[in-house]
Formats: structure tokens, sequence, C-alpha cells
């Protein structure tokens, strides 16, 4: 059991938030970082009221928001019309060069 005034689960919480923020482009740790990270804030929260706890929750939220915003976007990306016709265009272009007899 934590000690009185134990700020561990606070300090882990804080860190694994930047963490999860930091490397919101990779949003499969993104998110796996960003609940960690909550789960640890909100055990401090309980345990001892400080701003360990606070900004730790704060950061993992942010975290997990991104990571989500990043996969929202990739997924429009890659579904995009636009997108599907270049890379159509590149896969054409491919087996055209694939045909060109090399010396």
């Amino acid at each position: 059991m934590a000690k009185e005034g134990d700020n561990s689960f606070g300090v882990a919480s804080v860190v694994l938030g930047m963490l999860s923020v930091l490397s919101s482009i990779i949003f499969p740790i993104a998110l796996i970082l960003g609940v960690t990270s909550l789960i640890f804030g909100l055990i401090q929260r309980k345990n001892h009221k400080n701003n360990w706890a606070i900004w730790g929750i704060v950061l993992s939220i942010a975290g997990i928001i991104l990571s989500l915003l990043v996969m929202w976007w990739f997924n429009s990306v890659l579904s995009s019309p636009d997108f599907q016709a270049a890379l159509s265009q590149a896969q054409q272009v491919q087996q055209l060069s694939d045909q060109i007899p090399t010396q």
C-alpha cells in the first residue's frame, strides 16, 4: 500500500501521459499509454488528491483524444477517392515499368 504523501502513481501518470501525447501519431501505442496513464492518475487521485493526479489525468485524456483524432484522420485519408485514384495510378505505372525490358 502507498505510504502517506506517496506520489508514485501520479508521477507515473504524468510521464505516461506525456509519452501518450508525444506518441499520438502511433495511435495503438498512444492509446495504451493514455489508458494506463488515466488508470494511474485515477488511483493517485483516490489515494492523495494532488496536482500530480490532476496533470496525469489531463495529459492522458489529451493523449487519448489526439490518438483518436490521428486514427480518424488516417482512416479518412486512406479511404478518400483522391487517394484511391492516386494509388491506382501508381500501381498502373508500376505495372508499365515492369513491362519495360532492361538491358
